[in-house]
């Protein structure tokens, strides 16, 4: 069972308000109201969608009904235990063993507690013994919805710092890669090769240079002799020509 504020219009009655004394309810609705809550919450049964019906504390119920028409603002919320459907026997079998033993301290002329049938008004119902027991009930709900809090805060830095570290990497898989830097090469510019020259001289070196075509029109223009068509012998003509 886990214990609930529960609004009072969604509960439905298990007993009638007449099986009760008006001035009981009466006195019992101002103490609500005066404390913030029940002494002993109700005890409920799911009844559909957001429905309950009351199991036990039927006294206490129409009581907080009374307490809602007295002031609706204040009265609206009514703390319950909601019975989970799993231990509706469970819960049932403990009522009876309560009530049984209720029953029996009455008949031997125990002090009656608070009855469902509300004969008195009994002590432990004062408001201050009231506002007592339901402050610690609130304090420790309290410090329930603290803890989920304080967990839910760590879940949500946690999530700010994943969302951080995504964008970052997003940013960095968007950002365009450069191409890396390619080194300049300079070219060995190849030294520039000695053309031949009809001007002379006429040795091997520079008429070696020379194309075949070229010493065969050098020799043509200057009218030397010559065999062969190779260019060592081209060239040999040339030489013995200007020895």
């Amino acid at each position: 069972m886990r214990h609930f504020l529960v609004d009072v219009k969604n509960i439905r009655p298990g007993r009638a308000r007449t099986d009760f004394d008006p001035a009981t309810v009466e006195r019992l609705a101002d103490a609500i109201l005066a404390s913030g809550g029940l002494l002993k919450p109700l005890v409920l049964h799911l009844s559909g969608p957001g429905g309950y019906v009351v199991a036990d504390r039927h006294l206490e119920y129409w009581a907080a009904v009374r307490a809602r028409e007295k002031d609706p603002r204040a009265g609206e919320m009514v703390n319950a235990y909601v019975v989970p459907p799993e231990s509706v026997d469970a819960v049932e079998a403990q009522l009876e063993v309560l009530r049984g033993a209720e029953a029996a301290g009455k008949s031997a002329g125990a002090p009656a507690g608070p009855t469902q049938e509300g004969r008195a008004a009994p002590e432990s119902l004062s408001p201050s013994r009231i506002a007592e027991s339901v402050g610690a009930a609130i304090r420790g709900e309290l410090d329930a919805v603290a803890r989920r809090l304080d967990s839910l805060a760590t879940l949500g830095q946690i999530e700010d710092a994943l969302e951080r570290r995504l964008s970052a990497l997003a940013a960095v898989a968007e950002k365009p890669v450069k191409p890396a830097a390619k080194k300049s090469v300079a070219k060995k510019s190849a030294a520039k090769k000695p053309e031949f020259n009809p001007d002379g001289p006429y040795d091997r070196e520079n008429l070696d240079r020379a194309t075949v075509d070229v010493l065969k029109k050098f020799l043509l223009e200057r009218g030397i002799p010559h065999r062969g068509r190779l260019k060592p012998d081209l060239i040999e003509a040339i030489i013995k020509f200007y020895e």
